[in-house]
């Protein structure tokens, strides 16, 4: 499906929505394989801008509803060396209850959820640099990332909130990732966020059945105008 046409169905939903009293509108982006396929490591993915418009620099990029994943060096309370895939930014990632006691103080891990889980105010609590994934000593780059929340070598999802740059109200996200405990490589599959403030977002939210029966009312709606139009 194209931007335009993703936009145009969106809108639709909007409509639709208006009538059945839903008011909030989720948005959802897949990450394509192949040509067009946005890497993720070591970059900063945006959840409210598809594939093709993500910020290609290396680094954080410093936008409020960016994510930044990589790798970072940290010291257990013992001083020995933590290698870790974190993900920071402007958007702040829902916490998992597992901890890590570090040199100066405790580190804390992404919350690994299943499609539909809620994520909102009430979720529990967020923060901008947490770890994806950490091992204890040797290399960050050949070794097992065993200290995680996240599905090895399997899908999980992380939850997110962030700031409006404008308004400073909150908005609430998503991201469908890949782990490779390995070498802690992240491959996102696809992303999104509630475009209404201060609403909660299920994650993976729209499914692709849901734009599917989007498109399908969108399209009897469009047909229903249309014939009203002509009488």
């Amino acid at each position: 499906m194209s931007q335009e046409a993703q936009r145009e169905l969106f809108a639709a939903a909007v409509v639709l929505a208006a009538g059945t009293h839903a008011y909030g509108v989720a948005v959802r982006f897949e990450n394509p394989g192949g040509t067009g396929h946005f890497n993720w490591v070591e970059r900063t993915l945006d959840l409210t801008k598809p594939a093709s418009e993500q910020p290609m620099d290396l680094g954080e990029s410093g936008v409020s509803s960016g994510v930044w994943a990589h790798v970072g060096t940290f010291y257990t309370e013992t001083y020995e060396n933590a290698w870790a895939r974190t993900a920071q930014g402007g958007a702040e990632a829902l916490l998992s209850s597992q901890t890590l006691e570090g040199a100066f103080g405790t580190y804390t891990y992404v919350k690994a959820l299943n499609a539909g889980d809620q994520i909102g105010a009430s979720s529990g609590d967020f923060d901008d640099s947490a770890m994806l994934a950490a091992r204890v000593g040797g290399s960050p780059y050949y070794g097992w990332y065993d200290r995680t929340d996240l599905a090895m070598y399997g899908t999980s999802y992380a939850g997110f909130r962030f700031a409006h740059p404008l308004t400073g109200m909150m908005h609430y996200g998503w991201v469908s990732l890949y782990f490779d405990p390995y070498f802690a490589q992240v491959d996102a599959l696809a992303w999104g966020y509630e475009t209404t403030p201060e609403t909660p977002v299920a994650a993976g939210a729209p499914t692709p059945g849901t734009l599917a029966g989007l498109a399908l009312g969108a399209a009897a709606f469009g047909g229903r105008r249309s014939r009203r139009e002509d009488t």
